[in-house]
């Protein structure tokens, strides 16, 4: 798989022992350590996929197609998903639509990019804060 395209991202989850390597092919493969066998590929994005995250039984993608995807683990689909490019107060036309950073917690997926770094709530995919720095596009973020 990768000599034909390029892995932006990789997440470890020490849970299930899988590694999910974001691609520049748009998609997210997921591998069992133990085997280092692929199982399973994830296709959502219609660009190539800059971050991922992890929170409990979600992964959560960030895309140069602006998507931030929130995968259930459980059944490797897409449950929800935040286009921050599409919020007034959040879009950055200049800069692009491109997702750079994601992080999240219990209740909120931080992310970044082309778009203002903000916050959304994970249960209503709301926005509740935008941070208004003075960047050129945001490339990692992290809540603590």
């Amino acid at each position: 798989i990768f000599d034909k395209t390029d892995v932006n991202c990789l997440l470890y989850n020490e849970d299930t022992g899988h590694v999910y390597a974001g691609c520049g092919d748009n998609n997210i493969y997921v591998f069992e350590i133990e085997s280092r066998k692929l199982l399973k590929t994830l296709s959502k994005h219609k660009d190539f996929i800059h971050c991922l995250t992890i929170n409990g039984n979600d992964i959560i993608s960030g895309g140069e197609d602006g998507l931030v995807n929130i995968w259930d683990l459980r059944t490797y689909k897409v449950s929800n998903k935040i286009e921050p490019h599409l919020n007034d107060k959040v879009v950055r036309a200049e800069i692009g639509p491109w997702i750079g950073a994601v992080s999240s917690n219990e209740d909120y997926v931080l992310c970044g990019g082309g778009p203002r770094l903000s916050l959304w709530h994970c249960r209503f995919l709301s926005n509740s804060t935008i941070f208004p720095i003075d960047d050129k596009g945001i490339h990692v973020a992290e809540i603590f």
